[in-house]
């Protein structure tokens, strides 16, 4: 089973997922609680960078490792503001240093 070419961090995206990101109620409540209904549902379940499968999260799990700066965080913010969601405001609750994924990566 391989999510990326990187085993540390398909390691840190499978955590991420089975522990955490795979109850979307959970997801709902603590990571994105300010979005509309139809917010949550888009970013959670969108077929490229959703955090409904582990596939599909690594885009998340590689922002939170690389930061703010990096090329995932920037392309999850435009990719969502094209979508009508603007993330910007809520990535450090997402994948900042005190966010639920980092919490899952730490551990």
């Amino acid at each position: 089973m391989m999510y990326g070419a990187n085993i540390v961090n398909s390691y840190y995206t499978v955590n991420a997922f089975y522990f955490t990101f795979n109850d979307y109620n959970l997801v709902k409540s603590s990571v994105f609680p300010s979005l509309s209904t139809a917010q949550q549902d888009l970013v959670y379940y969108d077929p490229s960078y959703g955090m409904s499968n582990p596939s599909t999260l690594t885009t998340w799990v590689l922002a939170n490792l690389n930061g703010s700066d990096s090329a995932e965080y920037k392309l999850l913010v435009d990719y969502f503001k094209t979508k009508g969601v603007d993330l910007e405001p809520l990535m450090p609750n997402i994948v900042g240093p005190m966010s639920m994924m980092a919490f899952m990566n730490n551990a």
